[in-house]
């Protein structure tokens, strides 16, 4: 991170120190690439394309100030796929409700999402406060810099109403009901020790005096955590902890 600022603060400084360096390049079509020179009208005599005079012949940025113009840039669709895969990345975290390697893989890439995309905006600033630089900057899209909130604001809102953990339970209930019905009419201990319950897999499966429990692998860093069916309310435990979800199911969690 700190070689990440460096860098931009070295540009920066860069940029600054050739404030009056500009470098001429001859007017060319846009369009085609024609040379303009000599020409008395605003029509491109090789593809018939018009063009503004002020445009053509506005001065040009100097190399220092063309990088740190280019690092001013909107985010590109680069940025976008990788909020994108962060935000994907969080949504499967709150789908197992707490898987520790995806919290990992989100909170690492929205670490660089935010990193670069505060480090360009940052740059964008000084480019629009820059007397010399802000009329050198072409026309930009400034959508582009909408997209990565946008994801952020609608990845936190799904999260916060539990709408991944809602889809993958209500995909897994027809199994967990199954385990359930099993746990509850035979003799305790007969429920399998491990497997895939729907979209869960568990490592630890145990019939209750009420209902059954299952824990969901790699969820939390030390704790255990997973759904448990309850025919009555839960009794508290020593070293657990019961949040109801929907119908006799709930969410429980060791508390070491």
């Amino acid at each position: 991170m700190q070689l990440c600022l460096m860098i931009i603060m070295d540009t920066a400084y860069s940029s600054e120190s050739t404030v009056d360096q500009q470098e001429y390049i001859e007017p060319r079509c846009e369009h085609c690439g024609y040379l303009l020179v000599g020409l008395t009208t605003n029509r491109c005599p090789e593809c018939g394309r018009e063009f503004v005079w002020e445009e053509v012949l506005a001065p040009q940025p100097g190399r220092s100030d063309r990088i740190f113009i280019y690092l001013s840039q909107p985010p590109g669709k680069l940025l976008h796929i990788y909020a994108t895969i962060g935000a994907i990345l969080a949504l499967l975290e709150n789908a197992y409700f707490g898987w520790a390697i995806l919290f990992l893989l989100s909170i690492f890439s929205w670490m660089i999402v935010i990193g670069v995309y505060g480090s360009k905006l940052f740059l964008a600033g000084m480019v629009r406060m820059s007397t010399h630089l802000r009329p050198l900057v072409k026309q930009q899209k400034h959508r582009n810099w909408l997209v990565i909130p946008l994801i952020f604001t609608a990845m936190l809102l799904l999260i916060y109403l539990n709408i991944p953990l809602y889809c993958s339970f209500f995909l897994s209930k027809s199994s967990m009901d199954r385990l359930a019905l099993q746990a509850t009419s035979s003799n305790q201990g007969t429920v399998p020790q491990t497997g895939w319950i729907g979209l869960y897999y568990s490592d630890r499966i145990v019939a209750t005096k009420n209902g059954v429990k299952f824990s969901i692998v790699s969820v939390g860093f030390i704790n255990k955590a997973g759904f448990a069916y309850c025919t009555t309310s839960p009794a508290p435990q020593y070293g657990e902890s019961y949040q109801h979800f929907f119908g006799k199911w709930y969410i429980w969690k060791e508390n070491i």
